[in-house]
């Protein structure tokens, strides 16, 4: 009884695992890659149910719910380690011509990557990109520093 416990929590970890990635290569996989990992996800499934049918009901629920949480964060937690999400703030500001100079040489001394294109009305509208929050606060300080608004977006590029 005690042995089938074990390989009732294994399998059923593993089946959590499985069904986490299977979710998450549906989404954004290949459909070589979803399809594989759904037959997978299904075969360990076929073998859990085996093994349940021998558990009390008291027991499977307990198995079933520690593991599925267990399991479904460790495998979220893996994910977003190897698929490493990258943060691109895009910072737009509309500059006056008079202060668009000075603005232009703080963030090329700062090594800050920026668009810029003249507008109408003696104005200038940047487009600033920070990768961090250090060079996002770098950028408010030379945007207030002018007395400039801006707005600001988080975007996210997964690989």
């Amino acid at each position: 009884m005690t042995t089938q416990i074990v390989l009732l929590i294994i399998l059923q970890l593993l089946f959590v695992f499985v069904g986490t990635l299977k979710t998450i290569y549906t989404v954004k996989g290949t459909p070589t890659s979803a399809a594989t990992v759904n037959t997978i996800s299904t075969v360990i499934g076929a073998l859990g149910t085996k093994v349940f049918t021998q558990q009390s009901f008291f027991a499977i629920i307990v198995v079933m719910g520690l593991t599925t949480f267990i399991g479904s964060w460790l495998t979220k937690m893996l994910v977003d380690v190897w698929m490493k999400k990258e943060k691109l703030w895009t910072i737009v500001a509309v500059i006056k011509n008079e202060d668009a100079k000075n603005v232009e040489e703080a963030l090329l001394q700062r090594s800050i990557q920026f668009t810029y294109t003249k507008a109408q009305n003696s104005r200038s509208i940047f487009t600033i990109f920070s990768y961090t929050r250090a060079e996002s606060i770098l950028v408010k300080e030379i945007l207030d520093k002018y007395s400039i608004r801006f707005s600001i977006q988080e975007s996210f590029q997964e690989f």
